[in-house]
């Protein structure tokens, strides 16, 4: 037995240990705290949420660690038997869709590991692409291209810059596969704010984009760490883009953004414990107003106060200046 793999199966006792160490060295506790602030249930105790958290960012540390490291030969080995698949659709399926299909991976346990499974099941099928931030930007993100390659599969790397951006529309209108991070967050203008566990949470735009200029289904891949030293690769329900597209562009990305991040949600209500951006939460959302009386007239007012504030609302999200306007509609015909 490896020492990855002695670690592996001894993690649970470590992390019971590492309950004794300050939040600052805590993720679980982190995102413990920052839940309990927004008013977020994990579905079980505290502390039982925190020792889930950190026990399964190692493991899925030490399944990308596997990755890197391991014989080509024995990486194969591992993604054809460790990988169980679960969900709405298998592989195989996916890889026998007519038309293009994107991958919304997010930041949710295994989810490089995910990746290499879906890559190894996709070759000679469909070609895989993955859109990430150049490196020169996130220096963090160097290794990957490689890791990617490492498999000997059909895959290309590519990045969000206009040469990219049209090389993944022209993938996805050839039929093939492209896999992105819908919960990636940078500062920029370009993000829309779409309701996520009671706020507004802000999301790059990017995914709902390359689905509502091809048509292509949104399928969310999620990758869970198991105590086997495995993991299992959780497939969601699809998001049908043209089920979300309207007239308005500014409307479409809304609708699908929204429809994909309500579906995460889901997820993350079943399996809190896996996803890695819970700390960052408040930084990157705004409570949502409510209203203190049930009365159509408050209702409207507190919608009409927040709109004025944040005149951005309105190209942001074009459902609240919708349901200010049936509000107003309403009180007419009361009166």
């Amino acid at each position: 037995m490896s020492l990855r793999a002695l670690f592996y199966w001894t993690l649970p006792a470590w992390v019971a240990l590492a309950a004794l160490l300050p939040p600052s060295l805590h993720p679980g506790k982190r995102a413990s705290r920052m839940m309990q602030e927004l008013g977020i249930a994990p579905g079980t105790s505290w502390r039982r949420f925190e020792f889930r958290l950190f026990l399964s960012l190692w493991r899925s540390l030490l399944l990308l660690d596997h990755g890197f490291t391991s014989p080509v030969p024995r990486l194969h080995r591992f993604l054809r038997t460790r990988v169980t698949e679960r969900g709405t659709r298998s592989l195989d399926e996916i890889a026998d869709m007519s038309g293009g299909v994107i991958l919304a991976a997010p930041h949710y346990g295994a989810f490089i590991p995910a990746c290499l499974r879906v890559i190894q099941s996709m070759h000679g099928r469909k070609r895989f692409n993955v859109i990430f931030n150049d490196p020169k930007v996130t220096p963090s993100n160097a290794p990957y291209g490689e890791l990617f390659a490492r498999l000997g599969c059909d895959v290309t790397v590519l990045y969000p810059d206009r040469r990219g951006t049209m090389a993944a529309l022209k993938a996805l209108k050839r039929g093939e596969c492209l896999a992105i991070l819908p919960d990636v967050y940078f500062e920029s203008e370009t993000t829309i704010a779409v309701p996520f566990f009671g706020r507004l949470l802000r999301v790059m735009a990017g995914t709902a984009f390359f689905a509502s200029r091809t048509g292509a289904p949104i399928v969310p891949i999620y990758g869970i760490p198991n105590a086997s030293m495995g993991m299992e690769l959780l497939v969601g329900q699809a998001i049908e883009s043209t089920a979300h597209t309207v007239e308005d562009e500014a409307q479409t990305l809304f609708n699908i953004t929204a429809a994909m991040m309500g579906e995460m949600e889901r997820q993350f209500v079943a399996a809190p414990e896996h996803w890695n951006y819970w700390d960052s939460l408040r930084h990157r959302s705004t409570r949502l107003p409510s209203s203190p009386a049930n009365s159509h007239a408050e209702h409207l007012r507190v919608l009409s106060e927040k709109l004025a504030d944040a005149p951005v609302l309105f190209r942001e999200i074009p459902q609240l200046a919708q349901r200010r306007d049936a509000l107003r509609r309403g009180l007419a015909a009361e009166k």
